[in-house]
């Protein structure tokens, strides 16, 4: 079936509430289009998510037993908690720990987790269940905003637009980490409505504190401080008191990192140990700053990805050895086309200035930060949050004759089970 025809799956859900949205009554809720894009929302988020379950599921019964070693079978809830999911979890369950010199969950921002403590508290579930209730309610919320957002970016654009972005969205490959016990679907949805609030025209102090939201569930949520000087720069505001707003909005756009810089010198006497427990888990050892900015400018650890006499040769750290299925040696070539992509939009000028912004903050800071140390790990999951993206990619498949268009999601969806199934059966996919 052609891609452009799926848009029809839902064209019932809309005549539902096509007379509802004539009620603008103050009372009514199904106004001006809001209930309806939470009906195609959620079917996208739905219809998208439920092969990466099935996927996991699969993954998890007939692919671990082959893994060489078989790990010890856990329930299936945590096969969806692998990885960054335990250490979420463990914070869940036992709080933060800090020991200088070893891997400490410090690590690991505390928004995602401090949400599903307080799912947890409420309704005494598990913590893998209250975390993944977090995930995959953030998840659809984010389905629901960015289907608005596009409606509102793309006013002329035809009905099927925002779905076609919906649905390039929800097949994306690395797109299964926002299904997982991570905090990619909590940042993204933040990200969104702080791009939602702009179009919005918002006032700044819900637009910065939005944002400083976002860098307490990420570090990279200070790419967000870009649209914020953008938005405050661009009013029609006297130049003195928009330079006023400038020095209150920007404390204001980070004070989830201020808060948890805080929170980390009280309790462990050190304002900085979620960056010195991030170095537990390098690849490669510190090397000195000429040396690092000479391997970044010379893109030394994309290509150091396939160098095998390389520490983060892929299939170094990759044990089923298939190099089509491994997102170790697909996150520079994701990262490399996501650019390429991205580039080819600003030109086309389809990106506004905000998400162009946002895009290389996105992407600038985890390469200046960690693509040395971390051989590339971790690029893949990092585009999955770079919205903009998906734009370019739906405003390029409006282009493409509708078998190659169809093609091109299918493969995706096709990868994005891939490597669900692969995740679910306890591989290391980073």
């Amino acid at each position: 079936m052609p891609f452009i025809s799926i848009p029809s799956i839902f064209r019932r859900s809309r005549r539902i509430v096509t007379n509802a949205r004539a009620d603008r009554s103050p009372g009514s809720v199904l106004t001006n289009g809001h209930a309806s894009a939470v009906v195609i929302g959620l079917s996208y988020y739905f219809l998208t998510t439920l092969p990466v379950v099935l996927a996991v599921f699969f993954g998890h019964w007939f692919l671990r037993p082959f893994l060489p070693p078989a790990p010890d079978r856990a329930g299936i809830l945590q096969a969806f908690a692998a990885n960054n999911g335990r250490s979420y979890a463990g914070i869940v369950d036992s709080g933060y720990a800090y020991t200088p010199g070893e891997q400490s969950n410090v690590a690991f921002f505390p928004a995602f987790p401090a949400v599903a403590a307080a799912i947890r508290k409420l309704t005494d579930l598990p913590a893998v269940t209250a975390l993944l209730l977090v995930s995959h309610g953030c998840l659809a919320a984010a389905f629901v905003v960015l289907y608005r957002y596009v409606q509102s970016r793309f006013r002329d654009s035809p009905p099927e637009f925002a779905e076609i972005v919906l649905l390039t969205f929800g097949t994306f490959p690395t797109g299964f980490f926002l299904r997982m016990a991570y905090s990619e679907s909590l940042f993204l949805l933040l990200v969104l409505y702080v791009l939602y609030g702009i179009e919005r025209h918002w006032p700044v102090a819900g637009v910065a504190l939005v944002a400083g939201l976002a860098t307490a569930a990420r570090p990279v949520g200070a790419a967000l401080l870009g649209p914020l000087v953008l938005y405050v720069w661009r009013s029609r505001k006297p130049t003195r008191r928009r330079i006023a707003e400038l020095l209150w909005s920007l404390p204001l756009g980070c004070w989830g990192l201020i808060a948890y810089c805080a929170f980390l010198s009280v309790r462990f006497g050190e304002p900085f140990a979620f960056a010195k427990a991030q170095g537990e888990w390098w690849v490669r050892p510190e090397a000195t700053v000429p040396r690092k900015l000479f391997s970044l400018c010379t893109l030394e650890p994309l290509w150091a990805v396939f160098d095998t006499a390389s520490p983060t040769f892929w299939a170094a750290r990759d044990r089923h050895g298939a190099a089509l299925f491994s997102l170790h040696a697909a996150n520079p070539l994701i990262f490399v086309a996501a650019l390429l992509l991205l580039a080819f939009g600003c030109r086309r000028r389809w990106l506004s200035a905000y998400e162009a912004i946002l895009a290389a903050g996105l992407f600038g800071i985890p390469y200046l930060t960690r693509a040395f140390e971390m051989g590339m790990a971790g690029f893949g999951r990092f585009t999955a949050v770079v919205f903009p993206l998906y734009l370019v990619l739906a405003l390029i498949h409006t282009q493409l004759p509708r078998p190659a268009s169809a093609a091109v999601h299918v493969l995706a969806g096709a990868y994005l089970a891939f490597y669900s199934a692969l995740f679910g059966a306890g591989y290391l996919l980073i």
